[in-house]
């Protein structure tokens, strides 16, 4: 059953990987958190966290883990605008070189008004570090939330 029914899930759902780790998908978070980005701000590498399915109680007081047996596994951004320039989502993907050298390939996804970017975080080994590369001119604004994913 999907904790999440809204327009958003029901829009996006048939495209999530159907089950992570052994749990079945359940929704998105209730955690959605709202970015903004102006000309020379950049968030640099890293990776994204999991979180527990939060959500609010019907006394309207925000519960961390709120269902209990679900927990994260993707990342879920929204681009909300394009009109600025840079800004990309660059992934730092570790590879062999020649002669076996370690090497970082980065690719860019470039912001696109009403798209979404998922990708694996936390402990998935699919988790890669990434960035909000820097803002050029314009202001960038994303919503984020997660993926949650039915514990084991």
């Amino acid at each position: 059953m999907s904790v999440d029914a809204g327009p958003i899930y029901e829009r996006c759902k048939h495209m999530l990987p159907q089950e992570v780790n052994g749990g079945a998908v359940a929704g998105l978070n209730a955690r959605w958190r709202l970015y903004k980005y102006g000309p020379g701000d950049i968030f640099r590498a890293h990776t994204d966290g999991s979180w527990p399915g939060s959500g609010l109680t019907k006394d309207g007081v925000l519960k961390h883990d709120i269902y209990g047996d679900r927990w994260s596994q993707l990342t879920f951004v929204i681009y909300l605008n394009g009109d600025f320039d840079g800004g990309e989502t660059s992934f730092h993907l570790p590879s062999a070189g020649p002669g076996g050298e370690r090497i970082v390939d980065t690719v860019p996804v470039a912001a696109t008004q009403g798209a979404a970017l998922c990708f694996y975080h936390g402990n998935h080994p699919l988790s890669h570090l990434h960035e909000g590369s820097v803002i050029n001119a314009g202001t960038k604004y994303i919503i984020r939330t997660d993926v949650l994913y039915m514990l084991e």
